[in-house]
């Protein structure tokens, strides 16, 4: 059976969209994944979402101009799709950035895989338990999900850009970063009374050179913070994880 114009204009978009989408979500965005397989996972992600009957396709112009008008819709789609994932690891990486720097751990920083950048020691152990955890989770699954999804909340080519979308990207952002303060007060807490702790040593013992003596003591007392709260991390990630879904979609509802 031939397939029909309108199939291929629609098999197009969609792929353009899951390819945008898995370009700008962490994980799969690294260069430990090859190209090819994002290419090759998305057409095999778009060939099983595509509708097969024809009276299911949204009708899609076949002139050049609105066509590259509309897959430049989906394209947009898909970042703002991938936005609302990024956000949650970069919220991951907030919480891990301001625990590091209150350890101590920034003083030597390494090329973080998953972020531009460079991050600490604490970074890498964060991403790389956020990574087993969406894996562990089936975070992967529920982003599929999700991208399946989006297709019946935002069909190919209705888009609507406004202020709605823009203010709930917003929105979105503002809870990422309090997420991320909430998660790092124990251990930021504890650190802070370490510091009361050394400066009222200095001040009663000028003898005793608080600088050299207070860096590994606040690195022990960070690192066994680091332990007692891993538990309660591990829930905090997940419950983001398990969001991601559904924040992609919260962005698109009227």
């Amino acid at each position: 059976m031939p397939l029909s114009p309108q199939y291929a204009l629609n098999f197009l978009l969609m792929f353009v969209r899951i390819t945008t989408i898995f370009v700008v979500v962490p994980v799969f965005n690294t260069q430990d994944v090859p190209p090819m397989v994002k290419i090759g996972f998305s057409a095999l992600l778009t060939f099983i979402l595509v509708p097969a009957e024809a009276h299911a396709l949204p009708h899609v112009p076949e002139a050049t101009w609105p066509f590259l008008l509309m897959a430049g819709q989906e394209v947009f789609t898909g970042v703002v799709i991938g936005f609302a994932a990024v956000l949650i690891f970069s919220a991951i990486q907030i919480a891990a950035g301001l625990a590091g720097l209150q350890i101590g751990f920034r003083a030597a920083n390494l090329v973080d895989p998953f972020m531009p950048g460079m991050g600490s020691a604490l970074d890498q152990f964060y991403g790389w338990l956020a990574v087993l955890i969406f894996f562990a989770f089936n975070g992967h699954h529920n982003l599929i999900a999700a991208m399946a999804k989006t297709f019946e909340v935002v069909p190919v080519g209705t888009l609507q850009i406004d202020s709605l979308v823009f203010g709930r990207m917003l929105a979105l952002l503002t809870t990422s970063f309090q997420a991320a303060v909430q998660v790092s007060i124990p251990l930021i807490g504890s650190l802070l009374l370490a510091d009361v702790a050394l400066g009222l040593v200095a001040r009663t013992v000028p003898q005793v050179n608080v600088f050299f003596v207070g860096l590994p003591i606040k690195m022990g007392v960070g690192i066994g913070m680091l332990i007692f709260t891993t538990p309660i991390t591990i829930g905090w990630i997940e419950r983001l994880l398990t969001q991601m879904g559904q924040n992609s979609l919260l962005v698109f509802v009227r």
